[in-house]
């Protein structure tokens, strides 16, 4: 079995070795599939000199390449048998003599069974118009959304930009910092900055429709009612 981490028993990653200290996300929302495809750019410290890996945390997760965003050249990875509730390792071979700090990207995309993401048909949501999906990563369901160190003790800002069809709106715990339509498809890209330091399971947002006749605060207020 693949050892936890020895700080936290609820995940591999190794943050006293190499840490992420900053998130970049990518996404576009697959209603027909259930999934999200895209990437993340991880900005990595390294806390000991002497680590060779980085190794992140996920669950069910396609991962279909890894680079080293300075070169754009491939890095080695491996992912681990799954264990138990806990998910996979991912190790990913740093480069040689790299700097103190390096950018690196993974491409790949969630399952259908994603335990950090809850889907709707549009006949369960009350508008009956256009499809729902919420994220709840608490407490370790960040890594079946993302690839990242899914511990408490390791908080980093991120950015993001996600895609969906034109009629839905995105929100996320982060400041919305604009939108635009995606040219020549039926896509909107909305982006977003958090700029306070969060751990990975605050990290979680929603896509829905929102009805004219109410602003976007309107409906927020009516959740959880």
């Amino acid at each position: 079995m693949e050892a936890l981490s020895p700080s936290d028993p609820n995940s591999f990653s190794r943050p006293e070795e190499c840490i992420v200290i900053g998130i970049h996300i990518d996404w576009e929302v697959n209603f027909e599939n259930h999934i999200l495809t895209g990437f993340v750019d991880l900005t990595v410290e390294k806390k000991d000199t002497s680590a060779s890996h980085l190794v992140l945390d996920t669950r069910d997760l396609t991962i279909k390449n890894v680079v080293d965003k300075s070169t754009d050249k491939p890095l080695n990875y491996k992912c681990g048998e799954p264990v138990l509730t806990f998910g996979s390792k991912l190790e990913i071979e740093l480069p040689e003599n790299m700097e103190n700090r390096i950018s690196i990207k993974v491409t790949y995309q969630t399952s259908e069974t994603a335990s950090a993401l809850q889907w709707l048909s549009k006949e369960l949501t009350a508008g009956k118009q256009q499809p729902y999906m919420f994220s709840q990563c608490q407490a370790i369901h960040a890594r079946s959304m993302l690839p990242c160190q899914d511990s408490p003790g390791v908080k980093s800002p991120y950015t993001a930009v996600v895609r969906v069809p034109k009629d839905l709106v995105v929100l996320m715990s982060a400041v919305r910092d604009g939108e635009e339509d995606c040219e020549n498809t039926n896509l909107k890209a909305f982006k977003f900055t958090q700029k306070v330091s969060s751990t990975s399971f605050q990290t979680d947002g929603a896509v829905f429709y929102c009805c004219s006749k109410y602003s976007v605060n309107d409906e927020l207020s009516n959740v959880g009612r």
